[in-house]
């Protein structure tokens, strides 16, 4: 499966140290109902990319792009998942140095992109 484009739907603050996210998509229909609590990988776009460029499935293979296009990922666990309101939750720990996920939490704006690699595939990408 190829990593699955999803976007902000929504940010809050939850605690001083926690942010959670509400991401969407038109692939997390093909999730499993029960991913609540599954371990997946988030991809962000660098820095100096106007726009994130997502590894690829080809024939069994993930081909991913040349390294300065390459996106950064950080594992996570899924807070909540409605495969039918299409949403997923996700709570980020806001550590004390400002890495690339912190920092996507802190300014994710509604329809901010993000990738995703669906439960149980985390160590193919």
């Amino acid at each position: 499966m190829n990593a699955l484009r999803l976007r902000v739907k929504d940010s809050k603050r939850i605690a001083d140290v926690m942010q959670r996210l509400s991401l969407t998509g038109e692939g997390l229909y093909t999730l499993p109902k029960d991913s609540a609590g599954q371990h997946i990988k988030l991809f962000f776009k660098k820095p100096h990319q106007s726009a994130l460029v997502l590894p690829e499935k080809i024939n069994g293979v993930m081909n991913w792009p040349e390294a300065s296009l390459q996106p950064v990922s950080r594992a996570f666990s899924v807070l909540n998942f409605d495969q039918y309101r299409g949403e997923l939750d996700i709570d980020f720990v806001l550590h004390d140095n400002l890495g690339p996920a912190k920092q996507f939490a802190l300014n994710a704006k509604i329809g901010d992109e993000v990738g995703l690699t669906e439960p149980g595939h985390v160590s193919l990408v």
